[in-house]
């Protein structure tokens, strides 16, 4: 029993000491390479790109600003011209283009220090949203009021569609006149984040299970059609939104404000598979579990890093108390 005893104290110590030895890189670093960054909304006229330069982990070099490159963008093998920004660590690559789905869009560049780069996609098509119903609940532990938004979708049958669904409320708000200032209007659009654990989509996704809490471990709220393939299906999800608001304005309470327009927008984008999987990649890598195998973040940048991914977008409003 001693030996064993002995034998697992040296074990322990072997592992302990493993643990806490600082272990030198003395071989060679790789050559850095562009990362190319590109997401793709197919509803806007012009489309952007993000370039820096990767650098080895491990080693004292700091990634520089990528200078003498060139990049070429083709739209269903139509170049579109490229133009150029910059600040001092970034390169900027913007083009336009009017997009449609099932429009093939290609993205190359060449630099004298980093070589080539290339990316391909391929626009989706939009959703077809049915119907939106809303209701409001109140929150049984904090109290609070939510709205509750039941979405229904037609999805195209026959073709593998991802989606990500986004919740914003839009308000318009009249202030009175007073001695001192004319009435004037002010407006704005804030972005929800959107709960999830009403809604079976969000767990059905495979590639690992994300730990941590529930309504936080879907970041992008990313889903697919594997459980309604080709058929109609009502997604429950809900936000947090105060029901009754307090306008205010610039100059106190004392000048009357009211509220004019108010609604929620449920938009509903289609992904195309490389943005899908790249925000898949991302929500594993960022949930915390110390015993799941480090995940890659996925790339189709050829030559390079990076995602050139698209996506196409849908939405329905309905309006809200004022």
């Amino acid at each position: 029993m001693k030996q064993i005893k002995y034998l697992l104290l040296f074990c322990a110590a072997v592992v302990l000491s493993a643990c806490e030895r600082d272990v030198d890189f003395d071989g060679v670093a790789p050559d850095p390479k562009m990362i190319v960054n590109s997401i793709v909304c197919a509803g806007d006229e012009t489309h952007y790109m993000e370039v820096t330069e990767s650098v080895f982990l491990f080693g004292n070099k700091k990634p520089e600003k990528v200078v003498d490159a060139a990049f070429r963008a083709h739209i269903n093998g139509v170049e579109a011209p490229v133009e150029y920004d910059s600040d001092s660590k970034n390169l900027y690559c913007y083009f336009p283009a009017k997009l449609s789905a099932g429009d093939k869009i290609e993205l190359s560049g060449e630099s004298p220090l980093h070589g080539k780069v290339s990316g391909m996609d391929v626009v989706p098509h939009p959703a077809e949203i049915k119907e939106l119903k809303t209701e409001w609940f109140t929150g049984e532990k904090d109290g609070r009021s939510y709205l509750r938004t039941l979405v229904t979708l037609a999805d195209k049958p026959g073709e593998k569609n991802r989606y990500r669904i986004v919740i914003r409320t839009y308000t318009k708000v009249h202030v009175d006149a007073d001695e001192w200032h004319e009435a004037y209007e002010y407006d704005y659009t804030h972005t929800h984040d959107v709960f999830i654990d009403r809604e079976i989509l969000f767990s059905n996704l495979g590639g690992g299970v994300l730990s941590g809490d529930e309504d936080d471990a879907h970041t992008f709220r990313i889903f697919s059609d594997e459980l309604f393939d080709g058929k109609e299906y009502t997604l429950d999800v809900y936000a947090q939104i105060d029901r009754i608001i307090n306008p205010g304005n610039g100059f106190g309470d004392y000048v009357p404000a009211t509220v004019v327009e108010r609604n929620v927008t449920v938009e509903i984008q289609t992904l195309s598979e490389n943005y899908f999987k790249y925000l898949r990649s991302l929500e594993l890598a960022m949930a915390e579990n110390n015993f799941s195998e480090p995940v890659k973040i996925y790339t189709n940048i050829a030559g390079g890093y990076g995602i050139l991914g698209v996506y196409n977008t849908a939405s329905k409003t309905a309006g809200l108390e004022k």
